[in-house]
């Protein structure tokens, strides 16, 4: 009896795994199709001020590389403002992808 059941169930298993993969998938008894890609990348934007500095797209776990630190006059550039965690970092931080994340340039006056 076990043995009559393995084969069915592995085609069954088959015919799934060949569904999901090539562009179809099934849920409960509805064969679900879709075109196109699916884009697991995060947009990581710079900005300073209204000016967008960089964005690039990565995927979650790349690491973030950090642009030049922007310049004004009489300021004193004091990082990267995170949009996800409201903390300031430093092109010197270590950061990866995790989620679209804005990171806004902060300023203190010179001394």
């Amino acid at each position: 009896m076990k043995k009559k059941l393995i084969l069915p169930v592995l085609l069954l298993i088959l015919l799934a795994l060949a569904l999901t993969t090539s562009g179809a998938y099934m849920t409960d008894h509805t064969v679900v199709t879709f075109s196109g890609s699916i884009d697991f990348r995060r947009t990581v934007t710079f900005k300073d001020g209204e000016t967008t500095v960089l964005e690039t797209r990565l995927l979650p776990g790349q690491a973030i590389d950090f642009p030049p630190d922007p310049e004004l006059p009489d300021l004193l550039f004091a990082g990267w403002l995170s949009s996800l965690d409201g903390q300031i970092y430093l092109a010197t931080d270590s950061l990866i992808t995790v989620d679209d994340v804005l990171f806004a340039a902060q300023y203190s006056p010179q001394e």
